[in-house]
């Protein structure tokens, strides 16, 4: 009877400790918006992803938006619309669309923009700014 006691207390403890482990900490976001534009029209449906630039840790955020039909978007790290951290980062567009239906989906804009190591987008989010300049593809 000891013995089983013993091992349903021990059990409930390691049970406790297990679940008392720290939450998250999330880095302070800044609700921004941006444009996208492909010779100089606006791209609908495209994703963009933001890169952090420099050390942050193990898993740092990257920040993404999906565009509407005049080319913005909004930034979402962990809710819908959030924003973003502050800091500098290195922006990815992609435009994933279908083409012939014996064809899966192909990326429609310069494969560039698609790796952060090739993309020369750059922004900075900040506090005092809302809206970012508008991300410019060209061919």
């Amino acid at each position: 009877m000891y013995q089983i006691g013993f091992t349903i207390t021990l059990l409930l403890g390691f049970s406790f400790v297990g679940g008392c482990q720290k939450s998250e900490v999330r880095p302070k976001l800044y609700p921004v918006t941006g444009k996208v534009t492909y010779n100089s029209s606006p791209v609908e449906n495209a994703t963009v992803v933001f890169h952090p630039i420099g050390d942050q840790g193990a898993n740092p955020a990257k920040p993404r938006g999906k565009t509407d039909a005049q080319g913005n978007y909004k930034l979402t790290t962990y809710n819908a619309d959030d924003g973003a951290p502050a800091g500098d980062y290195r922006v990815t567009v992609e435009l994933w669309l279908a083409g012939r239906p014996d064809e899966g989906p192909s990326n429609r804009l310069p494969a560039r923009y698609a790796d952060p190591k090739s993309s020369d987008l750059k922004v900075t989010v900040n506090p005092s700014v809302k809206e970012l300049p508008t991300l410019e593809l060209k061919p």
